[in-house]
């Protein structure tokens, strides 16, 4: 079950700055992050309907990024990122704003 959360100015930019210091960095779609076990880590948070800019002259834009133990973990297109959620993973829609790195 997917739990929407409605979202405030702050919020949206709290992430912004969260994204300026994942994206900036240059963090591929999917990192390697992996716990001892070999699996892949729970996912606490996703942004999703988003517009982001990476700053990554591969893939300048994206629209979804998940974030787990305060890491970004993946950042892609919302297909890629949407099936990482679990039970207990928070889903902010930002409602196709921008979220630019910087702020």
């Amino acid at each position: 079950m997917q739990t929407q959360f409605a979202v405030s100015r702050r919020d949206l930019l709290k992430s912004g700055v969260a994204t300026t210091v994942g994206l900036a960095a240059g963090w591929p779609a999917f990192a390697a992050n992996q716990t001892a076990a070999g699996s892949a880590p729970a996912i606490d948070l996703i942004l999703h309907n988003a517009r982001l800019s990476t700053l990554d002259p591969k893939t300048p834009n994206a629209n979804a990024f998940a974030v787990a133990n305060g890491r970004f973990v993946a950042v892609g297109d919302e297909r890629e990122i949407m099936p990482l959620r679990g039970a207990n993973t928070r889903v902010i829609d930002a409602g196709g704003r921008r979220v630019i790195p910087g702020l």
